[in-house]
């Protein structure tokens, strides 16, 4: 049997070899962990092993008097020569302050002390002095009040055998308040749906990044939970796709009837990881991510006729009049000037039933920015499809004036200091979101080339930056030639006679 290290003993070995020779005894029990190390008081120790003699001595007695059932787990960290002294200390504290018997949190502190990221999380858990009432007008302050009540929480939240992946995942990321609320929460809910297991958290910790990101990833789940698709099958569908949490909400928003059906797994598996990989801007893009785009937006903006074709394959209504900045795809695409885009996205429209007559922020809808750029067939083809050419823009006008009225430079100008959202109009103020998407607009009125608008951008370092400098780099150029190319439309011969009855004839 192997024997604990004597007194005498301890001048002849470390003082870390005589500590763990006491634990490792088989079967040894606090009590007598206890009692044997405190007899090293009697040799003669250096300053730094009388300290850290002193600080297990405290340690094993919060250990025995809390009832934890694997006491030497923290035993063995604290004397490690890879833990830092913060962490010592640390451990400490987090046992002296566990509630009794509480396994989970104390199992979570030791791995965390490990790897000497406890003190981080007792750190941020720190609070300025805090005053306690006894009664009778006395007051007890306490300089160091150390709460951990959040991690208390979320070992509360969490079944014992995922604290080593918890652990891991505090361990990996650096998380604060805020986000370990979100984890109690999500490790909560999970529980409670009864998806918990080792797949399921291998999958999902490298994602759980900030409290943001897990809020998400819990509505998510609970969407799923709501409408009978959260089932094994349909989360190994979605593991690969876990770093775009905002296009699985959004699918799973737009697309909440389609996967109820018998043949839901097979859809999913068709339509779900296309309609990611299209949420995604192109690399070359310079434009400001925008969570709320869908595919068919995103198509539109980069002019990218292949992808929406592929989306509009599998649109449905919901896909068709979602908004994002209060535009349809229809809406956006008549705004940059993309009669073709808009045309494939009004035949889509047109033959599952959608109104076409959605409005953005100022007031016009498709048919507004189709006769502003004169294009004469899609007129037709909006009215045809039910586009109301009565409904009136922020400047009170119908699609009578912007099909006649012959726009000037004065028309255009920009009234505020920069082109921030919010923050300016043009002096005409329906047409204020042309200053966001000039560059698109002229490169779809063939104004411009895509090799100028990537010089343009290169040669400018604070347009790299801002995005207002960007929009006002583009606004600036093009604006003029904006204004030359709806003059040439209203010199031209209308293919059509524009009835402001609200229909059209040919010519």
């Amino acid at each position: 049997m192997l024997m604990a290290a004597t007194i005498p003993h301890i001048e002849t070995i470390t003082f870390t070899d005589w500590f763990l020779a006491i634990i490792d005894t088989p079967d040894i029990p606090i009590d007598e962990i206890e009692i044997r190390v405190a007899e090293g008081f009697k040799r003669k120790l250096t300053e730094r092993q009388f300290q850290q003699l002193t600080e297990l001595i405290h340690l094993i007695s919060f250990i025995k008097h809390k009832k934890i059932s694997n006491p030497t787990l923290a035993l063995r960290i604290y004397v490690d020569e890879n833990t830092s002294s913060l962490s010592r200390t640390a451990l400490v504290e987090a046992v002296r302050m566990l509630p009794p018997e509480d396994n989970k949190t104390y199992e979570l502190a030791a791995y965390l002390a490990q790897k000497n990221k406890l003190e981080r999380y007792t750190n941020i858990t720190k609070v300025p002095p805090l005053q306690i009432y006894q009664g009778d007008g006395v007051f007890e302050q306490y300089d160091e009040w150390i709460l951990l009540f959040e991690l208390f929480g979320l070992t509360q939240a969490t079944p014992s055998d995922f604290i080593p992946a918890i652990a891991h995942l505090l361990i990996t990321k650096n998380l604060g308040i805020p986000d370990l609320r979100a984890l109690s929460k999500f490790m909560s809910t999970t529980h409670k749906l009864g998806i918990l297991s080792q797949s399921f958290m291998n999958n999902m910790t490298p994602h759980l990044c900030n409290g943001q990101i897990i809020e998400k990833y819990e509505s998510l789940l609970l969407k799923l939970q709501i409408n009978d698709l959260l089932t094994e099958e349909i989360l190994e569908v979605i593991y690969p796709l876990l770093n775009q949490p905002d296009a699985l909400d959004a699918f799973f928003s737009l697309y909440h009837e389609e996967p109820s059906h018998d043949s839901a797994l097979s859809f999913l598996r068709e339509i779900l990881p296309s309609f990611c990989a299209m949420s995604l801007p192109s690399k070359e893009s310079y434009d400001d991510q925008v969570p709320t785009n869908t595919p068919l937006h995103l198509a539109v903006i980069e002019s990218d006729k292949g992808n929406l074709e592929r989306t509009l394959a599998f649109a449905n209504r919901n896909l068709l009049i979602k908004c994002s900045y209060e535009n349809t795809a229809l809406l956006l695409a008549c705004k940059l000037a993309d009669k073709e885009s808009a045309r494939l996205i009004l035949a889509k429209m047109q033959e599952l039933g959608c109104d076409v007559n959605q409005r953005d922020h100022h007031g016009m809808t498709a048919l507004h920015w189709a006769n502003f750029y004169h294009f004469d067939e899609l007129i037709r083809e909006l009215e045809i499809a039910g586009a109301d050419p009565q409904l009136k823009a922020a400047n009170g006008k119908t699609c009578e004036y912007f099909y006649q009225h012959q726009f000037t430079l004065k028309d255009l100008k920009l009234n505020g200091k920069e082109i921030i959202d919010g923050e300016f109009k043009l002096s005409d103020c329906a047409l204020t979101d042309i200053a966001f998407h000039m560059d698109k607009i002229a490169l779809n009125l063939k104004l411009t080339t895509p090799s100028e608008i990537a010089e343009l951008y290169a040669r400018d370092e604070i347009a790299q930056i801002r995005s207002s400098n960007r929009f006002y780099l583009f606004f600036k150029l093009f604006r003029p030639k904006l204004i030359n190319w709806l003059e040439k439309q209203n010199d031209l011969e209308p293919q059509v006679t524009y009835r402001f009855s609200g229909q059209s004839s040919s010519a």
